[in-house]
């Protein structure tokens, strides 16, 4: 009886082994791209894929093009500048990594459905809103006052984008489906008239890259927000 026990044990202890043996690895996103830098409308940019221990991958180039191969090439039609999200998982992780692809051409404004929207003013709130930075960026009719919270009465195209968080520094701010890094919501609207409240607006975005740079006091801006039917990319660099 005392040998059937031991070996019973030493059985359990063979599975458990096993067992422990077949959980995969934490998966660590990565991936590098090149050309390096602005790249021309039309050209082709070469991804490749550096991520460990993954073998399913989901790229969402930020123009509305993705791809589930392991390191695909693309190229963008419209200039701007694009978020490049790159998620890679196993049986048990999953982990994302992105970057921003600049294309020449790019000026201050948004695309949204194909048509592009110009904006030409900014208003950066910090400390805004019980500890919300707000960044309104609008077009020359349209102006925003940080001191009053109010709209000038006018119309024209606005994009905002609030951040919770004190005080607005320079990095990358990222937005998730299933939970954010940085939490990141926004709001668009295109021939807007404060007056009124009329125009199209739309609230709360899936996920998202926010990009921030600032360089001699001026603020130079590249997002991708995107939810699930509609998408928004654009550019701004401060006057």
């Amino acid at each position: 009886m005392k040998t059937r026990v031991i070996l019973l044990i030493a059985v359990l202890g063979f599975l458990v082994s096993c067992n422990n043996d077949s959980v995969e690895p934490d998966v660590i996103a990565c991936f590098e791209y090149s050309p390096q830098g602005s790249i021309g409308v039309g050209g082709e940019i070469s991804f490749t894929n550096c991520s460990e221990n993954a073998y399913s991958y989901t790229w969402d180039f930020g123009d509305g093009g993705i791809s589930n191969e392991v390191s695909p090439k693309h190229v963008y039609e419209l200039p701007g500048a694009f978020g490049v999200l790159l998620i890679s998982s196993n049986d048990n992780s999953t982990d994302y990594t992105s970057a921003i692809i600049n294309v020449t051409g790019e000026s201050n404004g948004f695309y949204y459905d194909g048509n592009f929207y110009a904006l030409n003013n900014i208003a950066i709130c910090e400390n805004f809103s019980s500890g919300k930075s707000e960044i309104i960026l609008s077009s020359n009719e349209l102006i925003y006052s940080c001191e009053t919270g109010e709209w000038s009465d006018a119309t024209g195209d606005l994009i905002s984008f609030t951040i919770n968080q004190s005080e607005l520094t320079e990095g990358t701010y990222l937005l998730y489906e299933n939970g954010s890094v940085d939490e990141v919501s926004g709001e668009f609207g295109v021939d807007w008239s404060p007056a009124d409240n009329t125009g199209e607006h739309w609230g709360e975005f899936n996920y998202g890259i926010l990009n921030v740079n600032s360089a001699l006091g001026k603020y130079e801006i590249t997002y991708t927000f995107v939810s699930s039917s509609k998408r928004i990319t654009g550019y701004y660099l401060e006057e």
